[in-house]
């Protein structure tokens, strides 16, 4: 058996690359390279491979060109590379934006960055780590770029291990989704960040187990105070984590919650039934039940999914503000 080229080698990690790539990443190496960037998501890979393949035909047809790009396989080897560093290290990218949300931890660059660029980068995941470790993503929001764990917070359909996961187009973190969740409601601050809830296991009988999630968050005198004024409310939130209406709140199955030892109902709807796409659940509001200093909730669930849950103080908009 003939070894593998250096050439082989550097196409196939190549390839590997671009598997982890949205369209937003592949149209950013394409631009680079002076191309057309019109397609859907496997055109676009083909055309950057054409180039490295040396289809001249393909790189002409595809690109509407009447010779091959002057463009060298190492130019593109380069820039695949250095998009695939700055896509799964955010250490390795620009900054967040002096207006990211105060709740969150940061975590020093990796490697000195100019000019503005020489700031902290936020990272703020609900499995509660603050480590920029492994495949991250980074919201959407420019007002927010805080970055997550692809593992945590991306839930993929079961597949071989060989397969990598594959990024949405579009990414909002959970605080960016509950605060577009409700027009009428404002976040003020998080007294519990962001936590996650993990899928309920599976009972010898097929059935899923109900599972309890325990989180205590404190309560300060000023916000107990502000909580007295009839527009401010203390809520606590939960989301779908791969819900196709994103900007909603929803709670698992069969949902029960105690707040500081008192039963509180969760939903409206039957604890059976699951949200269609037009429907939606509401926060469910604890200012009744919360006191000064810490506060205990305890939610019970039991559903295969995977969910966020957090707290927050939030402000009431009149339709006019809305």
């Amino acid at each position: 058996m003939e070894p593998e080229s250096a050439d082989d080698a550097a196409l196939a990690g190549c390839k590997d690359k671009l598997k982890h790539f949205r369209i937003k990443e592949l149209k950013d190496v394409l631009h680079l390279l002076g191309l057309s960037r019109q397609g859907k998501k496997q055109e676009l890979v083909d055309k950057i491979l054409a180039i490295l393949c040396d289809q001249q035909d393909q790189v002409s047809q595809l690109n509407g060109l009447t010779k091959k790009p002057a463009v060298e396989k190492e130019t593109v080897l380069k820039i695949v590379d250095e998009t695939f560093r700055k896509l799964h290290s955010p250490a390795n990218s620009a900054a967040a934006s002096p207006n990211q949300i105060d709740s969150g931890q940061s975590v020093k660059p990796k490697k000195k960055l100019n000019g503005s660029a020489q700031k902290d980068v936020k990272v703020r995941c609900p499995c509660g780590s603050s480590m920029a470790n492994g495949s991250m993503i980074k919201c959407d929001n420019p007002q927010c770029n805080v970055w997550q764990h692809v593992g945590c917070v991306i839930i993929s359909e079961k597949s071989a291990e060989s397969v990598p996961q594959e990024l949405p187009s579009s990414f909002y973190c959970d605080i960016c989704r509950i605060n577009k969740a409700d027009p009428f409601w404002v976040t003020i601050n998080h007294p519990l960040l962001p936590t996650s809830i993990a899928p309920s296991k599976i009972a010898t009988d097929g059935s899923y187990t109900i599972q309890y999630l325990e989180k205590t968050f404190p309560l300060s005198r000023a916000n107990r105070e502000m909580l007295q004024k009839a527009e401010y409310d203390i809520q606590v939130w939960c989301i779908l984590l791969d819900d196709q209406v994103p900007f909603r709140m929803q709670w698992p199955l069969h949902s029960d919650m105690q707040i500081n030892g008192v039963q509180v109902r969760v939903v409206n709807r039957q604890p059976t039934q699951q949200l269609g796409a037009n429907g939606r659940d509401d926060g469910l509001v604890l200012t009744e039940y919360c006191k000064e200093g810490p506060n205990k909730i305890v939610l019970s669930r039991s559903d295969s999914r995977m969910f966020s849950l957090g707290v927050r103080i939030a402000k009431r908009r009149s339709l006019q503000e809305s």
